[in-house]
């Protein structure tokens, strides 16, 4: 008898989550970024606002859901914002008026 999991749902023998991020409740199967996640935790500690940026896929979103909100708990309120590409079209420009 099998024992089907849903898809993306990570266990003992399938710990990856495969494209998808690792999230908060993917803590006990976040392994080998301790440091990282310690260092950022004293950054926010002594901070309070850090920016995380880097390329696509390198595990940003992972280190921030599965690593420090998940240890940070209720010591620090951690707001997540991610934004879009930067255009390349300038913003339109404001005009003074005369007074």
């Amino acid at each position: 008898m099998s024992t089907a999991t849903a898809p993306n749902t990570l266990t003992a023998q399938s710990p990856w989550p495969g494209l998808r991020s690792f999230g908060e409740d993917d803590r006990e199967f976040f392994f080998g970024r301790e440091r990282e996640t310690a260092e950022l935790l004293a950054l926010v500690q002594r901070s309070g606002v850090v920016i995380v940026y880097g390329q696509s896929g390198l595990g940003k979103t992972s280190l921030l859901q599965a690593g420090l909100v998940a240890i940070a708990g209720g010591v620090r309120r951690v707001s997540r914002v991610r934004c879009g590409r930067a255009s390349a079209t300038r913003p339109p420009t404001r005009t003074r008026r005369a007074r």
